[in-house]
């Protein structure tokens, strides 16, 4: 009995130490796949190309910083000999490095590295879009045509060019009801509520309310 004990206790002995080095081995396979299997990703991921946008709040000789229009602040590393630098407003030209400067808007494209910096191999300065200014007022039609309308604001008086986009809703009162109303029966005299955006020195109406019709000129409902 005792000499049973002894040879599974001895078996017992070997197969352990058989067989930790096999699971270290496994261990260290496994480990060895994640990071292989990680640095594909981060290779993957700097492969390809991305853009940084926004305004240049630093230049130097290698490089220039932006904000972008969350206020985030991004790098850019560049080679002024072999970064190429397009200026697009109404046409495009190549322009130079040093024709970029602090205050510009840019598109850099490139690829990113480890920390995060561009490595920019086109840069285009360009023209940043703006939101449009939304705008609302009540004002009275002093004249109505084909083309729009100027109207007068009931604040300050100011004149004001009015025109319609094609989606633009027209609507009015009836019966104590909103309905839609039609163009042709905005005249000279009638009280409008305008929402629109700024066009210049004018004003495109994407809704226009008929708050009142002047007397002479009241449709029949």
């Amino acid at each position: 009995m005792k000499k049973l004990f002894y040879s599974l206790s001895l078996i017992s002995l070997i197969l352990a130490e058989v067989s930790s080095p096999i699971f270290a081995q496994e261990a260290a396979s496994q480990s060895d796949t994640i990071r292989q299997i990680v640095q594909e990703k981060i290779r993957e991921a700097l492969s390809k190309p991305k853009a940084y946008i926004g305004t240049i709040t630093d230049k130097t000789d290698t490089g220039i910083q932006i904000k972008t229009a969350a206020g985030e602040i991004q790098q850019v590393a560049l080679d002024s000999q072999n970064t190429s630098f397009v200026k697009v407003d109404k046409t495009s030209k190549i322009i130079k490095f040093d024709d970029v400067g602090i205050g510009d808007f840019i598109i850099a494209m490139g690829f990113v590295t480890n920390n995060e910096i561009l490595d920019a191999k086109r840069i285009i300065v360009t023209t940043q879009e703006k939101e449009p200014e939304r705008v609302a007022f009540l004002g009275e039609v002093v004249e109505a045509t084909n083309n729009g309308m100027t109207l007068a604001k009931k604040v300050s008086g100011e004149e004001i060019i009015v025109t319609l986009l094609n989606t633009a809703s027209i609507t009015k009162e009836s019966d104590g009801e909103q309905v839609k109303a039609r163009y042709a029966e905005i005249d000279s005299g009638d009280i409008l509520l305008v929402a629109g955006v700024k066009d210049g020195d004018s004003i495109e109406a994407r809704s226009v309310h008929v708050v009142s019709f002047a007397p002479s000129t009241t449709p029949t409902p």
